[in-house]
């Protein structure tokens, strides 16, 4: 599947009226990946973890995706690091300390 690459609550352009979604606007590197994939940058606030959650409900993915998704978030701050000298600590921090209890 061919995924949008900047998955997150910023590209999102929905309706004010019926709270549908219209668009997705300003994608990353686009790429084939499984649709999980796009998921993992949804673990950046409140409001985008409850939207992850509330798509699980409709969309079930793998099992082991539940852990892939603190990897990928990993592996997305070094590649921010490496490719833009930007680094989101709190963001790795977060996906460190969700990926210990899968690796116990």
């Amino acid at each position: 599947m061919l995924v949008h690459g900047n998955f997150n609550l910023r590209s999102m352009l929905k309706d004010a009226r019926s709270d549908q979604l219209v668009a997705m606007v300003g994608p990353g590197i686009m790429l084939w990946a499984p649709r999980e994939y796009e998921l993992f940058r949804l673990a950046d606030s409140p409001l985008a973890e409850s939207l992850f959650w509330h798509y699980l409900q409709r969309a079930p993915v793998a099992e082991s995706f539940m852990w892939r998704r603190w990897l990928y978030l990993l592996w997305d701050e070094v590649a921010q690091l490496v490719n833009t000298g930007r680094f989101n600590r709190a963001s790795f921090d977060l996906a460190a300390k969700s990926l210990l209890p899968w690796l116990a």
